[in-house]
């Protein structure tokens, strides 16, 4: 992966300041994918905050949701860990890779809403963020699907949980990870209700 920046300058740096240069260029504008050499698809910015959320590489984050009434809420997010289980058909054969998510969030600011700190408000939010952050997910394993390019690494990790079952399906991430069933599921908990901002547009 590199960044998506296509406008890299040839300077006489050194290696140290190079890589210093393309680390910052990756936080600040997301990935690029490679295949064969070449540069074939970009995660933007958001893809890259959720991206970096699926291998375990972000600590903290944020999300905004839009809730029933149109107005939008703004979470602080953290204690983010994802796992990846997987399921066989009685076969061995890999039946489907269950991806799941789990994060605690906060409220950090919201638009206009009344009192959302009621229970019913909280269970309502907490769907919604579950509901966005699967989607995103889910877009990004379309686009690693349809390049048929294993970018979460999902490969290693059945290799080390499984490894006498994966010596027989090892081929299926060279020649068919396209057609392989994920399963993504999202569990989220929010735990503070106070020190609320509210703003009025």
């Amino acid at each position: 992966y590199m960044s998506d920046s296509t406008d890299l300058e040839v300077t006489k740096e050194n290696s140290s300041e190079q890589e210093e240069k393309l680390k910052k260029q990756f936080d600040f504008y997301g990935y690029g994918i490679m295949k064969e050499n070449k540069l074939v698809e970009f995660l933007n910015k958001d893809e890259a905050i959720i991206y970096n959320m699926l291998i375990n590489n972000a600590t903290a984050g944020n999300i905004e949701i839009e809730t029933e009434s149109g107005e939008i809420i703004s979470f602080g997010i953290e204690n983010i860990t994802s796992s990846y289980d997987f399921k066989f058909s009685k076969q061995d054969t890999l039946d489907r890779i269950v991806i799941k998510m789990k994060f605690k969030s906060n409220f950090y600011e919201i638009y206009n809403e009344d009192d959302p700190t009621k229970e019913s408000k909280i269970d309502e939010y907490q769907k919604s963020q579950e509901k966005e952050v699967k989607k995103q997910i889910e877009k990004i394993l379309t686009k690693s699907q349809q390049l048929n390019l294993d970018i979460l690494n999902v490969e290693e990790t059945l290799k080390l949980k499984h490894p006498y079952k994966y010596k027989n399906i090892k081929n299926i991430f060279k020649n068919e990870y396209k057609d392989l069933k994920f399963d993504v599921q999202v569990e989220t908990k929010i735990e503070r209700t106070y020190d609320v901002i509210k703003t009025h547009k």
